[in-house]
């Protein structure tokens, strides 16, 4: 194939960025506001936990993407270099999360959401990855549980809008 973008180191990770997260974040939010200041900080959190996703992907078939003579950010990085680039990803993340709660982009009530949540969610997919694979990365348990706890969330912040 002349062009693959899972074959070009960072281009491979800005591109599942952009595609699979940031823009669309970005249009649905523009469609009702064109100016997304409060939301920039969510945008990012959204965009590092996608390229934490695809880090973690790379990391997970990095054997097999190296048997088949595939180029990508892994094989420029290194497997422990970007599993350490993925999880400070990760972290930033969280605190671009945390700062934009802070800073009123969602009701503080979802909280209490959240803390009901967050019990009920413990208890599914253990040791599973999102593909359901079985994982040795210790953050991999989380993932399923992040978002159905997000979703949840999510959920219950727009019943409680179409409601009122």
């Amino acid at each position: 194939k002349p062009v693959r973008l899972k074959a070009l180191p960072v281009l491979d990770l800005i591109s599942h960025v952009l595609m699979l997260s940031t823009l669309l974040l970005l249009s649905a939010y523009m469609v009702y506001d064109p100016a997304p200041r409060e939301v920039w900080l969510l945008v990012i959190s959204v965009s590092l936990i996608s390229a934490y996703g695809q880090l973690y992907n790379q990391v997970r078939d990095y054997e097999a993407d190296q048997a088949a003579g595939l180029h990508n950010t892994a094989s420029l990085l290194g497997k422990s270099g970007t599993q350490r680039l993925g999880y400070a990803m990760l972290v930033i993340a969280l605190g671009c999360l945390l700062a934009s709660i802070l800073s009123g982009a969602f009701p503080l009530w979802l909280g209490g959401v959240l803390l009901v949540v967050v019990p009920l969610v413990r208890r599914v997919v253990r040791g599973r990855d999102m593909r359901g694979d079985a994982s040795e990365d210790p953050l991999a348990d989380g993932q399923v549980q992040f978002l159905l706890a997000a979703n949840l969330v999510l959920v219950a912040w727009l019943g409680v809008v179409l409601v009122s």
